[in-house]
């Protein structure tokens, strides 16, 4: 599976097409507070997963969204 975050989603729909990897269902969100609220809709259990995602400006915006979807894909099951 391939999981865009806050990437581009046209880089992310070419690197599913080229390595013939489906878009991962997610949702991401925000709670009032201002919490980051990760759903991953589809079974990642036993599957390979490539996350994108920028690290650009916002800096830790960005980096802490990565960190928190690489935990959610490991609790999911994902492989390695």
């Amino acid at each position: 599976f391939i999981i865009n975050a806050s990437a581009n989603n046209s880089l992310a729909a070419q690197i599913a097409s080229a390595t013939k990897f489906p878009l991962a269902k997610i949702k991401i969100s925000k709670f009032a507070d201002g919490a980051w609220n990760i759903k991953i809709l589809d079974r990642l259990q036993n599957q390979k997963v490539i996350i994108i995602q920028s690290t650009y400006k916002p800096i830790n915006n960005n980096f802490l969204l990565l960190a928190l979807l690489a935990n959610a894909v490991k609790h999911a099951g994902a492989s390695y």
